[in-house]
Formats: structure tokens, sequence, C-alpha cells
């Protein structure tokens, strides 16, 4: 009876252990824009990108892992999957960014880059991300 119960477990096991990074198997067919990301000054940046669901990756090719949060310096670019529907840019500092995207999806001639300090993408349905707006909190 024991060992029935620890083989029912085994699939919740190595489900669980593979959720926070997806190793895409050569066969793994998928589109990725490259989204670059620059400071608005002189001076490097630390950014921290995180994607709903996972599919970040420091690899421009998309054939590194896969993550729901990457950290990187600007300049930097980052390769995001096309499952991706949401984008969430924080810079960390008294600084902004600009955000550019490149390849298939990328929408054609953008008039102007995304910029900011705290920045949410959503991608429509023509594959193309836009800013929506956020509640922030107002400080006591």
């Amino acid at each position: 009876m024991s060992i029935v119960r620890l083989v029912g477990l085994t699939p919740v096991v190595i489900i669980l252990a593979g959720a926070r990074t997806i190793d895409p198997p050569s066969s793994f067919v998928s589109s990725f824009q490259t989204l670059r990301i620059e400071a608005v000054g002189l001076k490097p940046l630390q950014v921290e990108v995180s994607s709903v669901p996972l599919g970040l990756s420091i690899d421009s090719t998309g054939a590194g892992q896969l993550r729901s949060i990457v950290r990187v310096r600007t300049p930097a670019f980052i390769a995001v999957a096309d499952s991706v529907r949401t984008l969430h840019v924080v810079v960390h500092g008294p600084a902004a960014v600009r955000l550019y995207f490149e390849g298939a999806a990328a929408a054609p001639k953008q008039a102007a880059p995304f910029w900011g300090r705290d920045i949410t993408l959503v991608r429509r349905p023509d594959g193309t991300f836009w800013p929506t707006w956020r509640v922030q909190p107002v400080p006591d």
C-alpha cells in the first residue's frame, strides 16, 4: 500500500521540480522578440524584468533556460518568447530606461520607445506589446 502512495506522488514531485526554469528541447519551435533595454542617461542601471508566464532568456536566441525573472545591467538584450503575455520592467535607482522591441512580432516603425522606471507591458492580439496603467500606492 505504501508503494502505491509513493508512485502516486512521483509525478507531483517531477512537476514541482521543473517549475522555476525550463530547458527547451531541441525540437522546441517558438519565435522570440528581442527586448533591448538602454539607460536614458550615461550611467549603467540595474533592471529587473519579469514575465507572465515565464519566457525570458538572456541568450538572445532563446536557446538557454527560460525564466520568469531576469536581472541585467544596461545596455541589455533579452529574448522574449511568444508565449509571454505580460512584461514588467523595474529600474533599481532614480533613473529611467528606454525599451525597444526587435523581431518577428515587433511593431513596425514604432514611433517612440517605451520609457520609464516602472513599466508594465501587455501583449495585444496582434502580438505587439503596449503599456498598461497600474495603480501605484501613495506613500504616507
